[in-house]
């Protein structure tokens, strides 16, 4: 377990730049459109990010991912833990703002 979480952190480390364009990007157009933001539109926007950043990966470094296959993982169980990764760490970073404006009360 220990090994598939440092590759899966592995993972999302070569696609993170691109997850944040992509994410700030679809943020971008649902502002654009009149949306408010809220939970359900930027939890929906960090969908839209990582699959994004996920398919620009898998067309760009396709070589790369015989690595991941030998050792021994899929590249959709990889793919799908950094997307749980990276939603964990969307709500942690949520939450700690919020007790941390409740705290400071912006």
């Amino acid at each position: 377990m220990r090994r598939f979480i440092s590759i899966t952190f592995l993972f999302y480390r070569s696609i993170i730049i691109y997850n944040l364009i992509f994410t700030c990007t679809a943020l971008g157009f649902m502002a654009l459109n009149g949306l408010t933001p809220n939970a359900a539109s930027f939890l929906l926007a960090k969908i839209v990010g990582i699959s994004s950043a996920i398919g620009l990966n898998n067309y760009q470094y396709k070589q790369s991912h015989f690595y991941y296959r030998n050792a021994g993982y899929h590249m959709r169980h990889v793919a799908i833990a950094a997307l749980a990764a990276d939603i964990l760490i969307c709500i942690a970073i949520t939450i700690l703002g919020s007790i941390i404006s409740k705290v400071w009360q912006f």
